[in-house]
């Protein structure tokens, strides 16, 4: 299993080094105003950098977490990761109507609504004041019984 690597940049932000395997790094600066560095090395090679702002990363990120491509029903959809975390489509019924904060979510069940999926439009990384809305799906990060919480808070 691949190891994150996590340093302090004084005034800059934070550093995370992912070691691919023998000859490859992924090198991510995360900037104190959102930008974010990417940096993929290869023994042998110049490396590659590109720089995304916070709403580019944070949209690569849900694509990279599986939350635009959806190739079966959003109910059928999970993840587990490694074992102690899962990943779940939500799909919100009763709670249609309310925002994020006044269910108050992470308090009464432990889970993190990482994006809502609202048609053909997904919110990243929404706030509490995200009004949920009938057919929104919650993509929320938990434990199995913390997701279990939640469906039945919002199903």
């Amino acid at each position: 299993m691949e190891e994150i690597f996590e340093a302090e940049l004084p005034g800059v932000g934070k550093k995370y080094t992912i070691r691919l395997d023998e000859s490859r790094t992924l090198d991510i600066v995360v900037h104190e105003d959102g930008r974010r560095e990417v940096c993929y090395e290869e023994a042998g090679r110049e490396p590659v950098v590109i720089t995304l702002t916070d709403e580019q990363a944070r949209k690569a990120g849900l694509i990279l977490a599986g939350a635009y491509f959806r190739p079966a029903p959003a109910e059928a959809l999970s993840s587990v990761l490694a074992g102690r975390m899962k990943i779940e489509w939500v799909r919100a019924g009763r709670a249609a109507g309310k925002t994020i904060g006044e269910l108050d979510i992470r308090r009464r069940t432990g889970a993190s609504v990482i994006a809502v999926v609202r048609g053909d439009k997904t919110i990243p990384n929404p706030s509490a004041d995200t009004e949920i809305k009938e057919g929104d799906v919650l993509i929320a990060a938990g434990k199995l019984e913390q997701i279990q919480k939640l469906k039945e808070l919002v199903g």
